[in-house]
């Protein structure tokens, strides 16, 4: 099944759920999302994967319960909840599927009595199978993305901030992930890049600190059968730290938790401390933490660039996350505990190919993208400066780590128009943030 026509699929299936679920059954945001987790983390279970289809018409409560005993059986071998009170706390996050009697409902469909339960199921099917054949794609990541389009809710809303699959890709191609590899994410979410970076690799591992995002990060990870162990709590926490390091994990890739409190770079010196040395770590995070002049920022950039090297920086399109997320990025690239010299390569890819669109939010039509990242990479391998994409600089520890703040070497070929939305998009930042000197 080529790319498109499993995209169309999923589209479709999401379109029918949505649907079912808004003339039928009452769910809230939170509660669809994490229901689709739970519904194929069930599908997993070869018994009742056999068994559901069959007529349980008048046996509603003993089917429901079948569907709980399959989510137990599959989270129960999952190592990173192999600790009894953080079992039961992933499986708290599904008990609304035993308690909505609305789910246990006999509804007709094309004249056929199905339990409303049983047949979500049986529409996830086609989706079920995609994720299966398709190990590296983010299929529950790209099934909520639609589900936001057709509602009235938004990913944030949902609790789920999902980096778009191409960045992801491209992230992952910057670390090089080869079958030696461990690959970490400290704050994991639904598991996106690490189904993306882990497919090459020979174990992923990731933390993730919210019970439902972990159930759902779980439930990706179950259906694609990947070598993963992941942990409910803080990757901060010096219990999870040690047995991270257990692991030695050479290679990182993250999207930490945009926020006001401007965590981002803690996230980046924490994962980057878990690495092996010589390990890389990629992550991608709001442009202002790259370019930032208060002095917590530059105390921490200062920090990170104190034990680790800044390979590269990628400065990336506006509205690369619209339109869920109004911030401009950076993606940065680093080796871990490295003592090198080397100039920074630093970039800025202005148009990634995609356009912003009314119903289907950002798509490439034109195919664009693939050029463009190739252009990029190649420019990232062979070091080279090109004319507004790219220079290399000597990156001291006190100093800014996107092409914007080097540009007075190389002003004569950058215009008002490529530092105008930047500026904004800054100030706009510090306004959202309540602060009091712009």
């Amino acid at each position: 099944m080529s790319n498109n026509s499993y995209i169309t699929e999923i589209k479709t299936t999401a379109r029918i759920i949505h649907d079912f679920i808004y003339n039928n059954i009452k769910l809230s945001d939170q509660e669809h999302a994490t229901f689709i987790a739970g519904a194929l983390i069930a599908l997993q279970e070869p018994i009742f994967n056999s068994a559901y289809k069959n007529d349980y018409c008048h046996q509603a409560d003993y089917f429901v319960e079948m569907m709980m005993s399959a989510i137990k059986s599959s989270i129960y071998r999952c190592k990173g909840f192999d600790k009894p009170e953080k079992r039961e706390i992933v499986l708290a996050e599904f008990s609304f599927i035993a308690r909505n009697e609305q789910l246990k409902k006999i509804v007709n469909v094309e004249g056929h009595d199905w339990i409303a339960v049983q047949y979500l199921l049986k529409v996830l099917e086609s989706v079920y199978t995609i994720a299966r054949e398709h190990p590296e794609y983010d299929i529950l990541g790209a099934f909520y993305d639609q589900f936001t389009k057709y509602s009235a809710s938004d990913q944030q809303s949902l609790g789920i901030v999902l980096t778009p699959h191409h960045v992801a890709q491209f992230m992952s191609e910057l670390l090089e992930i080869n079958e030696d590899d461990v690959v970490l994410d400290t704050c994991c979410g639904s598991a996106s890049l690490l189904l993306t970076a882990g497919g090459k690799a020979k174990q992923s591992i990731g933390v993730e600190l919210n019970s439902r995002m972990a159930a759902i990060s779980l439930a990706n990870m179950i259906i694609k059968g990947l070598p993963t162990y992941i942990w409910l709590g803080n990757s901060f926490d010096d219990e999870i730290r040690e047995e991270i390091k257990t692991y030695k994990p050479t290679k990182l890739i993250i999207n930490p938790p945009y926020s006001q409190q401007d965590k981002e770079l803690s996230f980046v010196e924490n994962g980057l401390d878990l690495l092996q040395p010589g390990g890389m770590g990629v992550v991608i995070m709001p442009v202002s933490c790259a370019n930032k002049s208060d002095t917590e920022s530059k105390s921490l950039r200062k920090s990170i660039l104190s034990k680790h090297q800044l390979i590269a920086s990628f400065i990336m399109p506006e509205q690369l996350f619209a339109p869920m997320v109004g911030v401009n990025t950076i993606i940065c690239l680093f080796k871990a505990y490295s003592a090198g010299n080397e100039p920074a390569f630093l970039s800025y890819i202005k148009d990634d190919g995609f356009e912003l669109t009314k119903s289907e939010g950002r798509v490439d039509r034109n195919n664009k993208w693939p050029a463009i990242k190739k252009e990029f990479i190649d420019l990232y391998h062979n070091r080279q400066e090109a004319n507004k994409k790219s220079v290399l600089v000597d990156v001291a520890e006190d100093d800014e780590w996107s092409l914007i703040s080097h540009m007075v070497i190389h002003e004569d070929v950058y215009s008002d128009e490529f530092f105008i939305p930047h500026i904004q998009a800054y100030l706009m930042y510090l306004i959202q943030g309540g602060s009091k000197n712009v």
